[in-house]
């Protein structure tokens, strides 16, 4: 990889701050959009299918459409931002010695299996609901329901193993005295596994909202369903946003604990506060549309948690710009624009 990395210049820095803000938010929100609605999608099914549900499996084939939307749209969303974020990356850890870089390689592959499961375990649900009868139908129907596990179970999978190198890129990246540890000290720091736990709280809250967005706001709420799913859905989504989203906030704070004091400063208190206080509103907003069946508070709660992951990513911003500052004051020190 090192042919495709070269020197950054001083006024490439705030290019690659802008294009890695943005990247961080469009992943981190698309990531736990699908991470959460396909895990959701995926034990309703199973259940469903424990249980002889057709309710169930209906339910789970919307939240799996939720979750992937199709190919292209995934592709978009959760592998050339992940490709973005290693790309400026590179650039502020230039000729540092460092494993980081290589978990944004690690966490893109894995996105990119992770979508490609789930699009087939989508698939699945398509072929069931159009296979029909006795005889031949019933073997299309067994191997359709033996491909839904398999991808299912295989695509959540990918998925967590992405979203886990993901957050710990940003979490070692933030502390270079872990560095010298190798690739192998995402698996032994505690700032990772907080900041992940943290991240799968946020899925799962996030995944809450998306199904009160979608089953009561978008385009009219989701059709072609009974009444008693989407009020199962509306529930279900509710009961995970007011359940997780405080889970998500204690973890992050947890993980800013162990962060070292160096890396603080006023605009990582202040980001993370307005972050806190967003949540706070769309909890509000949560249980409005779920008393109400609101659908402008349906809408406002997926603007608000998007909001609330822009303010995330730039408290973790300042924290990694306050950890590197010497790297960066190196780096324009000697980039050709300098000179």
């Amino acid at each position: 990889m090192e042919s495709f990395i070269f020197a950054p210049q001083a006024s490439q820095f705030t290019l690659s701050t802008v294009l890695q803000t943005l990247s961080s938010v469009i992943l981190l929100v698309y990531l736990s959009l699908a991470l959460g609605c396909s895990a959701i999608a995926l034990s309703v099914d199973l259940l469903g299918r424990i249980n002889v549900c057709k309710g169930k499996e209906d339910l789970a084939a919307k939240c799996i459409q939720i979750a992937t939307g199709n190919f292209g749209v995934g592709f978009l969303f959760g592998v050339v931002p992940s490709i973005s974020i290693w790309f400026a990356y590179t650039q502020f850890l230039f000729k540092q010695h460092t494993p980081v870089n290589n978990y944004f390689l690690w966490a893109t592959f894995f996105n990119l299996v992770g979508l490609l499961f789930l699009n087939k375990y989508r698939d699945a649900f398509a072929v069931k609901k159009f296979v029909h009868g006795d005889g031949e139908a019933h073997e299309v129907l067994d191997h359709a329901e033996t491909s839904m596990s398999y991808t299912g179970i295989l695509g959540v999978s990918s998925l967590l193993t992405g979203g886990f190198f993901l957050i710990g890129g940003f979490a070692v990246a933030v502390d270079p005295g872990l560095w010298e540890h190798g690739f192998i000290v995402i698996f032994t720091s505690i700032q990772v596994w907080l900041k992940y736990t943290a991240f799968l709280c946020g899925a799962l809250g996030v995944a809450g909202v998306a199904m009160i967005f979608y089953f009561l706001s978008w385009n009219g709420g989701i059709k072609h369903i009974t009444d008693e799913i989407r009020e199962a859905a509306i529930l279900c989504g509710s009961t995970l946003a007011i359940g997780f989203i405080p889970l998500y906030v204690i973890f992050t704070g947890l993980h800013l604990k162990f962060i070292p004091r160096a890396d603080f400063s006023v605009s990582v208190i202040v980001y993370s506060c307005l972050a806190i206080f967003v949540l706070f509103v769309t909890l509000h907003m949560v249980y409005y549309a779920l008393v109400h069946k609101n659908k402008t508070a349906g809408l406002m709660t997926f603007v608000l948690v998007a909001l609330s992951f822009l303010f995330v990513v730039m408290a973790d911003n300042a924290t990694r710009e306050n950890a590197l500052r010497k790297q960066t004051y190196e780096l324009i020190k000697h980039s050709p624009k300098h000179h």
